[in-house]
């Protein structure tokens, strides 16, 4: 599968949206075009420059559309040259899944439930990830997302395609929430992601998200 370039976007283009979260099902056994995730072919879906469908995770999708209404709950803003979206996409989704797993909550905003070794480790590696938020507040003067689509909506076509030279180590870090209209979906998309592993969909504490 050829993968597409992921870089941070904002686009007022309807023809790029989010499939409802009902359209997920006969989408299961797709992979996401940027990060290769089986079975991560939801909710989001993508126009390409020849009119053709993408397929992408919620993850990938979150960072090509900056624009997104809620999109500063969404996810916030890092300084990480060290890494491409598409690495720390892989990392988050990887920390949560397990944190779902474990019957944990997934928004960054709440602690852990239980102190165990391996909670502390997923916890830590999220707070790391975090902490690169002061490095881009330092450089931009902000980690809000919505701040740098605004930004993009006003720049020339020209500049906009050399958007990723411009934006140099920024990154895009999800937040652990993904929200259609009012509902914050995300938890039903990572068990679709773990169904997609191993087969097992069922997260270990309900209501968890």
């Amino acid at each position: 599968m050829e993968l597409q370039a992921l870089m941070l976007s904002a686009s007022i283009d309807t023809t790029r949206e989010a499939a409802p979260l009902a359209d997920a099902a006969k989408d299961d056994a797709l992979c996401c075009t940027f990060c290769a995730q089986p079975g991560a072919a939801f909710p989001a879906r993508v126009r390409g420059p020849a009119g053709e469908t993408i397929r992408g995770c919620a993850l990938c999708f979150l960072a090509e559309h900056l624009e997104r209404l809620r999109i500063d709950d969404e996810a916030s803003l890092i300084w990480l040259p060290e890494m491409s979206q598409v690495v720390i996409n892989t990392l988050m989704r990887e920390i949560h899944i397990r944190l779902r797993a474990l019957g944990e909550a997934l928004h960054a905003e709440f602690r852990l439930s239980l102190d165990t070794e391996e909670r502390r480790r997923l916890f830590h590696a999220r707070a790391l990830l975090q902490s690169r938020g002061a490095a881009a507040i330092a450089r931009l003067g902000t980690e809000r997302p919505s701040d740098i689509a605004s930004a993009m909506l006003r720049l020339s076509d020209a500049a906009y395609r050399q958007r990723f030279k411009l934006l140099g180590g920024l990154r895009l870090l999800p937040s652990g929430r993904f929200f259609e209209g009012d509902r914050d979906i995300y938890p039903e998309i990572v068990d679709r992601w773990r169904a997609a592993i191993d087969g097992d969909a069922a997260p270990s504490m309900a209501g968890a998200g």
